[in-house]
């Protein structure tokens, strides 16, 4: 994990990862996005695992509702260490009973430590302006009931 030093989750603990580009899979942009954020680390999609599929309804200070969708995956062989980027600083690995949750967004302290105590799932959560705190409870869905 790493810092994040802009946009959403700026300041806070959390994986690589942003936007998918046009005609690129969910795989193809965790790869890129890794690459990039991590300062070199480079994933194969043979190693890659997706755990997650994550809503994310974002809020902004008129209240309108910004719908984003976080496809999360497990690495589980990449090459190189991680180093300082531009959107990304001070990366770490944190043992999964130790995670900097109360550093993370709302959301994090609910869904993550699903996925590493093995779930797969389906979630969705609801942020207040600026991602400060949730609207409601996290909810959490085994991935089979992921939608289409």
């Amino acid at each position: 994990m790493g810092r994040k030093t802009r946009k959403i989750g700026k300041g806070l603990w959390n994986g690589y990862g942003g936007k998918i580009e046009l005609g690129e899979t969910p795989v193809e942009s965790a790869i890129r996005e890794t690459l990039k954020e991590s300062g070199g680390v480079i994933c194969q999609a043979v190693d890659l695992a997706e755990v997650a599929i994550m809503d994310f309804i974002n809020t902004d200070e008129t209240g309108q509702e910004l719908p984003c969708r976080a496809h999360v995956f497990f690495a589980y062989r990449w090459e190189g260490e991680p180093k300082d980027s531009d959107e990304v600083v001070d990366p770490t690995w944190f043992d999964d009973n130790r995670l900097p949750l109360d550093e993370m967004l709302p959301a994090d302290k609910v869904w993550l430590p699903e996925i590493l105590g093995g779930r797969k799932i389906y979630g969705l959560a609801k942020y207040t302006s600026n991602q400060g705190g949730l609207i409601g409870e996290v909810e959490i869905k085994e991935m089979g009931a992921c939608p289409k």
